[in-house]
């Protein structure tokens, strides 16, 4: 049930024109279609459905709950999540949503249908949708005219407050579901496939359990949850075709919270509990680090898709983004030499990646004889920009390099365009997602480095955009997290199908040395390191929320683990004194 699948005949009817929650009962797999994607409408689905677990006339009361918020409200419940995978967190663990946190006119009795109705647990919710009918017709019979009118989305026709649009409407609705279609299940037959569509393989294997572990909360979420759609987009591709050694592959999507602690602590609990077979996860370098411990302890595999500072090399993780001499250092001499920079001011959020990488920018800068003239670090998370801002404007930089992460970056974006509306600034963690977190005006004309943008014009890189856009729908954008997200599962799916086993460390050994053709071109696997050779990009931001490729590297650049510019020794020391710093973490501690 949802607003879509409602219509209204002349005389104010009701009519349910859609069975949306009704599933294939012939099929092995009851909460997956046939390429892989959940049954239903995310916005209006239960908690139970989300899971993929058994579903009743609950469901359905939940998703009339759902559809009453819409109707009053004018928007869909949990419209602030930015993906599917934060949708379906948001339905299965957040509180059911307040309609009167929207508008305080909404009657609060229609409030509390509302949040009844979309309770968490089946068994705390109306147990029909007959029940739901006789709540809203017992609190329609008892408000006070005055409470109904009051309400802008209660609007009375010809002065009867018995006919107040959302309540009405709804128990039309209700009395629809109530009669007959709130049973729970319905049987469909396969006839009505996509004749366009290719035909599925199935694989009948066991499963092949793969842990994805990112922020769906706190100051990351937005940037983290994304992430997650290259990873579901590149294994439905494989469970499509049959999946890997004829088994499907079973993604296992926890929440890190935002929270190294937690990030730790949802790592081992997917290899001790859950027993996948190789973790895809972590954002920040200090939660990747809280996460090395835990798979270096346990000798397990960790494949990290983001962009990082390097100075690491563990045997238990392959570390598939960019490092500094292929996502920050090449905008120094590309500045130096084509827009005649000389003095830069650098500003990052207050953990271990930025810290090392400010230190190999000093170094660059330095040798090229260019001047630093300012340094600033934000705890994460955090608005108050203010001081870091106006360290900035005294130091006048003919250009700045942002290595801010999270939410903070839309407080600092914000506050430098309105103090230095005209300074450069070269940014690592300003992707097209993070384009849409912001004003794009405020942005247009910046400079981002990384490995990959969606505008790169290319016939494999147009194919995946096409692809992924008809997955996840044409109004949304890829940044290189995501990109590298899609490959790592290419490249990993590589690696267990050389290594003919799912044994962590065999499919680790067998990930060094993989190749693979990625939309943002060719990507190694150094066998020594296990970092990625990949290309370098630098993107100008444009007025359609979209990059201007002004530079890219001929070939894939090798990973340095280590910059030449002081000794592994020297790297070594400068994370343990800043750990230290830090009380033994890897972020420092703000209150």
């Amino acid at each position: 049930i949802k607003p879509a699948n409602i219509l209204l005949t002349a005389d104010g009817t009701a009519k349910v024109t859609d069975f949306g929650i009704a599933k294939l009962t012939n099929r092995k797999s009851l909460q997956l279609t046939e390429i892989g994607q959940l049954v239903g409408t995310p916005n209006f689905m239960s908690p139970e459905q989300c899971a993929g677990g058994a579903i009743d006339r609950r469901s359905d009361v939940y998703s009339l709950g759902a559809t009453y918020f819409c109707l009053l409200v004018g928007k869909m419940p949990y419209a602030e999540c930015a993906n599917l995978v934060s949708l379906i967190h948001a339905h299965c663990n957040a509180e059911p949503p307040d309609p009167r946190a929207e508008d305080e006119s909404i009657p609060p009795g229609c409030a509390a249908i509302i949040r009844r109705a979309m309770a968490k647990s089946p068994d705390d919710r109306y147990q029909s949708a007959t029940e739901m009918l006789t709540a809203l017709a017992n609190y329609q019979n008892a408000a006070p005219d005055s409470l109904i009118a009051r309400s802008k989305w209660g609007l009375a026709r010809r002065g009867s407050r018995r006919k107040a649009l959302g309540a009405m409407l709804l128990l039309a609705v209700a009395a629809a579901v109530g009669f007959g279609l709130a049973r729970g299940l319905f049987s469909a037959k396969e006839s009505r496939k996509d004749a366009a569509a290719p035909p599925e393989v199935v694989a009948d294997g066991p499963p092949l359990r793969v842990g994805i572990l990112h922020s769906l909360s706190g100051t990351m979420a937005r940037s983290e949850s994304v992430i997650i759609d290259g990873y579901l987009l590149a294994i439905d591709e494989f469970n499509a075709q049959g999946g890997v050694l004829g088994r499907p592959i079973e993604p296992v999507i926890v929440d890190g919270r935002s929270d190294d602690a937690a990030f730790a602590e949802e790592a081992e609990r997917l290899i001790t509990e859950q027993r996948v077979c190789t973790i895809f996860g972590c954002c920040t370098s200090a939660s990747r680090k809280a996460v090395v411990e835990v798979v270096e302890r346990l000798d397990h595999l960790l494949v990290y898709p983001v962009n990082h500072e390097g100075v690491e090399m563990s045997p238990n993780v392959i570390y598939l983004g960019g490092d500094p001499s292929q996502t920050i250092m090449p905008c120094v001499p590309w500045a130096y030499a084509f827009q005649h920079k000389r003095t830069f001011f650098l500003v990052g959020s207050d953990y271990v990646f930025p810290h090392v990488a400010n230190e190999m920018l000093k170094d660059q800068i330095k040798s090229m004889g260019a001047k630093c003239v300012g340094e600033a670090y934000l705890p994460l998370g955090s608005t108050d920009v203010g001081d870091v801002i106006d360290a900035v404007v005294a130091a006048q930089p003919d250009a700045i390099i942002n290595t801010i992460s999270g939410d903070t970056q839309i407080a600092f974006v914000r506050s430098l365009r309105k103090r230095m509306p005209d300074v450069t600034q070269f940014a690592t963690g300003i992707g097209e997602q993070e384009l849409r977190n912001n004003r794009i005006d405020e942005l247009v004309g910046d400079y981002t480095i990384g490995t990959y943008f969606q505008s790169l014009a290319t016939p494999e890189n147009e194919a995946f955009v096409q692809h992924f856009q008809r997955r996840f729908g044409r109004q949304r954008v890829i940044n290189s997290s995501m990109e590298t997200a899609y490959d790592a599962v290419h490249l990993w799916a590589q690696g267990v199908e050389q290594a003919a086993a799912d044994s962590p460390l065999a499919i680790r050994d067998a990930m060094r040395g993989q190749e693979y053709d990625a939309p943002s071109g060719p990507i190694l696997i150094d066998p020594v390191t296990q970092y990625a050779a990949r290309r370098s990009y630098i993107g100008r931001v444009e007025p359609s929320g979209q990059f201007r490729l002004v530079w890219q590297s001929a070939e894939p650049i090798p990973p340095i683990a280590f910059p030449a510019s002081r000794t592994p020794e020297q790297w070594t020391e400068l994370l343990n004194r800043l750990q230290e710093q830090w009380g033994g973490r890897w972020s420092a501690p703000h209150d």
